[in-house]
């Protein structure tokens, strides 16, 4: 835990030397632990984006199992005490329009995932921001627009502001 705090304290410095004031985090290797899930909440982070699944077939019970957290809805928001777990089931290079269509149809998050750097010291990262992947999420942004005018875009601070007041809505 106290390392996890002394990492937290150093992100929000850092961020605060800009003006941001960090409110979400996604773990670098996927490192999640109860520890950090403890830090971030004592920190007052809303959200982490703490799982990935790009390939489980899409169900509304389906869990989270190919990195990061485990045993978290795939497609939903899982809350996890002040914190809420923000999934990400959608390669920027590798999903496709037929997956999106699937996850929206069941009412889920559609959680995008890439990076910024397609290579990190020597090792292919592979859904990097190239050409190529930008022009994946190109098409579906055009088939989101086409086929559902009624989508709410939101970043993913403001979903975790929706289900933490939806939360506190249901407890009082």
């Amino acid at each position: 835990y106290e390392q996890c705090t002394e990492k937290i304290k150093k992100i929000i410095e850092i961020f605060g030397n800009v003006g941001i004031t960090p409110r979400g985090f996604a773990p670098p290797g996927w490192g999640v632990s109860d520890s950090l899930v403890k830090a971030l909440v004592d920190f007052d982070f809303n959200y982490i984006a703490g799982s990935i699944d790009n390939s489980v077939a899409v169900d509304k019970s389906a869990q989270s199992s190919q990195a990061g957290l485990k045993n978290v809805s795939a497609f939903f928001t899982t809350k996890l005490g002040n914190i809420v777990n923000i999934p990400r089931n959608w390669d920027i290079r590798k999903s496709d329009v037929q997956r999106a269509e699937q996850i929206i149809s069941t009412g889920g998050v559609l959680g995008l995932h890439g990076h910024i750097l397609n290579e990190y010291m020597g090792q292919k990262i592979g859904n990097g921001i190239t050409e190529e992947a930008l022009a994946n999420v190109a098409k579906l942004l055009d088939h989101i627009e086409k086929n559902y005018s009624d989508t709410q875009f939101k970043t993913f601070y403001e979903l975790s502001q929706d289900v933490l007041a939806q939360s506190s809505q249901s407890q009082t």
